[in-house]
């Protein structure tokens, strides 16, 4: 009967590629087997040597921020040369303000 058993892991672990253990080993070391799937390991949970869960290792976060590098130094952006300020007939702070007011007791 053993040997069934084995030769029943043997062909879980085949298929999926993966180390295998029983629902009570599990239980009984959980803590020594998630660290092996924090360092990387696959692990199939096995119900009666049937596959029932696949433990993996959470993938890396992705960062929503990237920090792209200038394409020109410092100082020569410094020397750009601006527009000059637009010539409006109205006070264009004025306006911003009051179109913020609500927003912005």
């Amino acid at each position: 009967m053993n040997k069934k058993r084995s030769d029943r892991v043997r062909e879980v672990e085949a298929t999926y590629g993966a180390e295998s253990v029983g629902v009570a080993e599990l239980k009984n070391q959980l803590s020594e087997y998630l660290r092996k799937v924090k360092r990387g390991m696959e692990l199939i949970v096995l119900d009666h040597e049937t596959p029932i869960a696949k433990l993996v290792p959470m993938p890396a976060p992705r960062s929503t921020f990237r920090l792209i590098p200038p394409k020109k130094p410092y100082k020569d952006i410094i020397n750009v040369k601006l527009h000059p300020p637009l010539k409006t007939p109205v006070d264009i702070m004025s306006i911003l303000l009051e179109d913020r007011k609500d927003r912005f007791p």
